[in-house]
């Protein structure tokens, strides 16, 4: 990394990206010198993205901002991080935040006395307020990803899917966390171990979630495609990793193409310990596998946590869930027999393996690409996936 300081501003350069970090005031004093140090550090470094980063910025005046004006019109790949509270009101009443791509400084926020609620690959969530739950993703988890996460939170709740309102993105000491609404009931899983006699009735209540979701047409053209998304998969395993021969792949793609494109949207990770009870009524966490396709991936996800999992590796419905491999094998019955007969037209059973495949491919994948030192389950799993591969083709 390449560090240089002037009077105002201090840069540094990592690789093709060069941050600028300017000075606490940028007004008409000091506007003119600023401007000729930018540009002095601009031309020094040649670049493909630049940064300025406003962590210090307090004040920003219009001679500043024309200056910022400059760098928005000559640079096309420019980002402004950090900006405080009172800056970012100056360039959102200037309209600043409809030419440029500027990001406010995220609060720091502790989690001292929070009680822990949940927990998942990815990230923990905590109990942060009376009225507000966090969810806090690992260290290594890139801000995009969870960028995105809360985009799609966003997306979700205006286009009528059943979710939490999501509030802001904040640091938590190195990680970073994404605030929610905090519901006023359990998980579905909680209500279903703490009332085993309602089974059906919330069984009734999770496949209409999925009928409802899965229902629901998808306008913003952001929102990935499931088809994509497990054909890159497949690249993964064939091309990157060598899990797969061609033949193999190639029958794979064959299958993956042949689904329908019904546009819908697919939550991806629909578990019952994503769906909360609000008021009795369900409510859906966790939108970072949002995406739109056909529901079978709907069910293919489900099937993955639920079965190939367990199949893969035994135990996993005690040790990820907390319950019994009889109660999710009893539940993915329930969910096929009720959302197939509405997903597809094919025989029940050929859609149903159809929803097997997926769920094991997702399931190899998954170990291939995250746990692949687990070689036995591993292998396991792939051996499932070309198993049910055969018998799809058969």
């Amino acid at each position: 990394m390449t560090e240089h300081d002037y009077k105002w501003m201090r840069s540094s350069k990592s690789q093709d990206c060069l941050c600028l970090v300017f000075p606490e005031k940028i007004s008409s004093a000091n506007a003119p010198e600023v401007r000729a140090e930018v540009f002095d550090l601009l031309s020094r470094f040649p670049h493909t993205q630049l940064v300025a980063d406003f962590d210090g910025v307090e004040y920003i005046s219009s001679s500043g901002l024309r200056v910022i004006l400059e760098l928005i019109k000559s640079e096309k790949n420019f980002r402004i991080v950090n900006v405080g509270s009172a800056v970012y009101e100056i360039f959102e009443m200037t309209g600043f935040l409809q030419m440029a791509d500027i990001q406010k400084k995220r609060r720091q926020i502790s989690l001292e006395g929070a009680e822990e609620i949940g927990w998942g690959f990815t990230a923990r969530v905590y109990r942060l307020t009376e009225d507000s739950i966090i969810k806090v993703y690992r260290e290594d988890i890139p801000i995009e990803d969870i960028e995105g996460e809360l985009s799609r939170a966003k997306q979700a709740f205006v286009a009528g899917i059943p979710t939490a309102i999501s509030f802001d993105i904040v640091d938590v000491g190195n990680s970073i966390g994404v605030i929610f609404e905090r519901m006023d009931g359990g998980t579905l899983k909680s209500a279903m171990l703490a009332a085993p006699e309602r089974f059906d009735e919330f069984m009734e209540q999770y496949a209409l979630v999925l009928q409802t979701i899965n229902s629901i047409p998808v306008a913003d053209e952001a929102i990935p495609d499931a088809k994509e998304i497990a054909l890159r998969k497949l690249k993964y395993l064939t091309e990157e990793k060598g899990m797969l021969s061609r033949q193999e792949s190639e029958r794979m793609e064959k299958f993956l193409s042949s689904l329908p494109d019904t546009g819908t949207y697919i939550h991806g990770d629909c578990q019952f310990k994503n769906i909360m009870l609000s008021g009795g009524e369900p409510m859906l966490i966790d939108m970072d596998t949002l995406s739109k396709g056909s529901p079978l991936f709907e069910l293919a996800a489900l099937y993955n946590c639920y079965i190939a999992f367990e199949d893969a590796c035994p135990g996993n419905s005690e040790n990820f869930f907390g319950v019994s491999e009889e109660l999710t094998g009893k539940m993915m019955d329930r969910l096929m027999s009720a959302c197939l007969p509405v997903y597809s037209e094919e025989p029940f059973e050929r859609a149903e393996k159809k929803v097997q495949l997926l769920g094991s491919f997702f399931c190899f994948h998954f170990f291939v690409q995250y746990m692949s030192e687990e070689e036995d389950n591993m292998k396991k799993a792939g051996e499932i996936f070309r198993k049910r591969l055969a018998e799809l083709e058969a």
